[in-house]
């Protein structure tokens, strides 16, 4: 009944045709918010969509496959763009896939890097997790070609960069307290004492700051930690008497936004120290971030069928939602803050 209900909604607002130009359609990439679907484990259907709003205020899926003749692989988690590539950790295949983002064609491939998770880019290298080998793996920007590999302690998940040091936190599900600490220079490896389930963290160059959504022990509270980046260590906890249990993060100035479990997000002021906004509509929201000022986020509704992107207007209010592919585990954009 949920689901009907969401197709019907999306029927109401969107309408039910298909975008401009039929099925093969592809528009130009230059002002397309990039949507990551992982599809199902072993299935190898991931997919990637875009929203294109400039002419047509739509989605496109699967245009990986429609540009290059082939499927993306099993399991794309991530991507990063940087000028006109895009780079997509594509997990299960064990591969970064490097695309235009204009035209979407493949730009080529890093192979062999055991369950690529996230990636970063810093003084001209790409930073990226693999989760198999609990390392982070340097790749040179021009060459593609995989440098070194540095060892951590754990199974690496997201990764954010502040200043000269790498900040990675851990895989879900793992019951430890620890994010990574690692200096770019020397490559050594620490870690940072945090709260249960580390899970995710964003950076704030403005304030040199990291946050890192803690989820909880077994399915308990948790609580957002503030890291200052020069003392490596925990100043201060966010929300920690909400009953929250934080999984994933995005930044806009002051403005934190977080997905609380899987039903709700939560806008938290940094300026005033409280949460200013609560969204839970009976979603499964799954991602989110800010792009061009603009909060979106995905629900994955039974990550079997294909899923959704919302946006959300200044006051993070309701106000559009796209049909994409299945599972959408990474929003990306030019202008992503």
């Amino acid at each position: 009944m949920r689901r009907l209900f969401v197709i019907l909604s999306w029927m109401a607002i969107t309408g039910c045709g298909a975008s401009g130009g039929g099925d093969d359609f592809l528009p130009a990439g230059e002002q397309a918010v990039f949507i990551v679907c992982e599809g199902n484990y072993g299935a190898s259907n991931a997919t990637l969509s875009i929203l294109e709003t400039t002419a047509y205020d739509t989605t496109f899926t699967d245009v990986y496959k429609k540009a290059n003749g082939n499927k993306l692989g099993d399991m794309a988690h991530s991507m990063l763009m940087i000028d006109s590539l895009g780079f997509i950790a594509v997990t299960f295949s064990d591969k970064i896939e490097i695309i235009n983002t204009r035209t979407f064609e493949s730009e080529g491939t890093i192979e062999n890097i055991k369950t690529p998770r996230n990636l970063v880019y810093a003084n001209g290298k790409l930073y990226a997790t693999s989760y198999e080998d609990s390392a982070v793996i340097r790749i040179d920007y021009s060459t593609h070609v995989v440098e070194s590999s540095i060892k951590l302690r754990h199974r690496p998940d997201e990764i954010a960069v502040l200043g000269n040091k790498v900040f990675v936190s851990n895989s879900p599900n793992r019951n430890d307290s620890v994010i990574s600490v690692i200096d770019l220079a020397s490559e050594r490896a620490d870690t940072i004492i945090v709260g249960k389930n580390p899970v995710a963290l964003v950076a704030d160059n403005a304030r040199n700051r990291i946050y890192v959504a803690c989820s909880g022990l077994n399915g308990g509270a948790g609580f957002i930690a503030v890291i200052d980046a020069n003392s490596e260590s925990m100043i201060a906890k966010l929300e920690e008497f909400q009953s929250v249990r934080p999984v994933k993060l995005a930044l806009q100035d002051s403005l934190l936004a977080y997905i609380s479990g899987s039903n709700s997000l939560r806008i938290y002021n940094l300026n005033l120290n409280a949460a200013i906004k609560s969204i839970s509509n009976n979603l499964t929201f799954y991602s989110l971030s800010f792009i061009d000022g603009e909060l979106m986020a995905t629900d994955g509704l039974d990550f079997v069928s294909s899923g959704f992107l919302y946006r959300f207007d200044a006051q993070f209010n309701f106000k559009k939602q796209y049909p994409v592919g299945v599972a959408p585990s990474a929003i990306v954009g030019a202008n992503q803050e």
